[in-house]
């Protein structure tokens, strides 16, 4: 009796063996093809290794959709996936997934649907924008953003596998000079004016990029250029505008303002992106104070 009990047990315990088994495969067969565009479950799904996908380069500056003077955007990486564990003439599909930031923001690929050639394939990508809107893009640890590029290859026989790569968006920004304060001529004079050159740098804006200047009080000075493109290089630029104070008192306040293009008017099948979400904004405060008047010499005795 107590053998029969026996037998019973390792029989259940084999089918319970069996059925895990079955569940653990079809939880393994799902889940690298699910969960991509959730950063927060599936960044890294099971059986996933089997494709590698690269970015190159792999670290870009998050300026967004730049014209190539061909009436398209200008590609900043080429994503290459390859694998030896598919058939040519696969299809592939590449998507930008899993990114930290909206999905109007993580740049966009071009012509995303290809074919496995040679056990490779390949698609170009368009940077996205990223402005970091509590942080400065200055300092030695500037903030990153990532956005996920994922692939799915479909054998002919239908058969699917998913596996993803990632690209860093380097920030963006405009660095206004420190705030100053100034004595003026005495308002009597009309002639003689104080001048400051202000000098604004910036952090991933393509030379050539047109700077906006604008102030909040005309009444106290005035502004020359209004407007100016960005000298030097993408990583460090500069641009430049001459303030002239008038013989007045008072607090200026100078915004410099970069206005990214919209991705969509760059390249259709980019999308668009409100023009909040791709504008750069910098302030410089002068001070402005007239000097005190002499006072008239005490009569003599």
């Amino acid at each position: 009796m107590k053998k029969l009990i026996k037998i019973l047990y390792i029989r259940r315990l084999e089918r319970f063996l069996l059925f895990f088994s079955l569940v653990l495969f079809l939880f393994i067969g799902t889940t690298c093809n699910n969960g991509l565009d959730n950063p927060g479950s599936d960044n890294n799904p099971i059986g996933a290794g089997i494709i590698d996908v690269v970015a190159n380069p792999a670290i870009l500056f998050g300026n967004g959709a730049k014209p190539d003077g061909t009436g398209h955007a200008q590609i900043d990486a080429e994503i290459q996936a390859t694998t030896n564990q598919f058939p040519d003439d696969s299809t592939i599909q590449f998507a930008l997934t899993g990114s930290d930031l909206p999905s109007f923001l993580r740049g966009c690929l071009i012509n995303p649907s290809t074919v496995l050639t040679n056990g490779q394939a390949f698609v170009d990508y368009v940077a996205g924008i990223f402005i970091p809107k509590s942080t400065s893009c200055s300092g030695t640890n500037p903030p990153t953003a990532h956005v996920n590029v994922s692939i799915t290859v479909t054998t002919p026989q239908g058969i699917k596998q998913s596996d993803f790569g990632q690209i860093t968006l380097q920030c963006i920004g405009i660095i206004p000079p420190a705030d100053q304060q100034i004595t003026t001529n005495p308002p009597t004079d009309t002639m003689n004016f104080v001048f400051l050159t202000l000098e604004f740098q910036t952090i991933g804006i393509p030379p050539g990029t047109t700077v906006n200047f604008s102030l909040s009080r005309p009444d106290l000075g005035s502004l020359n250029p209004t407007s100016a493109p960005v000298g030097g290089s993408e990583a460090a630029g500069t641009v430049s505008t001459q303030y002239t104070a008038q013989n007045k008192g008072g607090t200026q306040v100078i915004t410099a303002t970069i206005t990214l293009p919209n991705p969509s008017d760059v390249d259709p099948r980019c999308p668009s992106v409100p023009i909040e979400d791709r504008q750069i904004q910098a302030v410089v405060t002068i001070t402005q104070s007239t000097p005190q008047p002499t006072p008239a010499p005490s009569p003599g005795p």
